[in-house]
């Protein structure tokens, strides 16, 4: 509940709101096949540049304190379903990838597709009928070795 940590095998770096993480609370972190960081937090879905500039998050107004052109080491992305007002609905619960690479992200309310193009991300809602009859919450998903994606 402190930020992400990395170990190296002798020390740890930590990443926390003052690096510009959106929410302290980390729920699950995705390494993509291209290298990309994914980290699924309680404020929304960050993709983590190590190389990038540090740059506070500001927790009151909720969003990055960004001073300058340089990429910041987290960019963050909401669902469409997230609004303003509701912590619990910018929650990433889980990330994992199907068999062809696609990144699936679970919330409180729905499971989305985490799709890049041109070096941006964006969420693409998945419909199913028997999903919108009854709330649901995805909070696990897994591939397993088979490639099967298991909700």
């Amino acid at each position: 509940d402190e930020g992400l940590s990395r170990f190296d095998g002798y020390s740890f770096k930590n990443y926390t709101q003052e690096q510009g993480l959106p929410h302290r609370s980390i729920i699950d972190f995705l390494e993509t096949r291209d290298g990309d960081y994914l980290v699924a937090t309680g404020g929304g879905l960050a993709v983590f540049n190590p190389s990038g500039k540090a740059f506070r998050w500001n927790v009151v107004d909720g969003k990055l304190e960004n001073t300058s052109d340089e990429l910041p080491m987290f960019k963050t992305y909401l669902t469409p379903d997230s609004n303003n007002d509701s912590k619990i609905s910018k929650s990433i619960l889980t990330l994992s990838t199907d068999s062809n690479d696609t990144v699936y992200a679970g919330t409180i309310h729905r499971l989305f597709k985490f799709i890049k193009t041109n070096g941006d991300w964006r969420f693409e809602k998945i419909q199913f009928d028997d999903w919108e009859s009854k709330p649901r919450v995805f909070n696990f998903l897994f591939r397993d070795s088979k490639k099967n994606m298991w909700i």
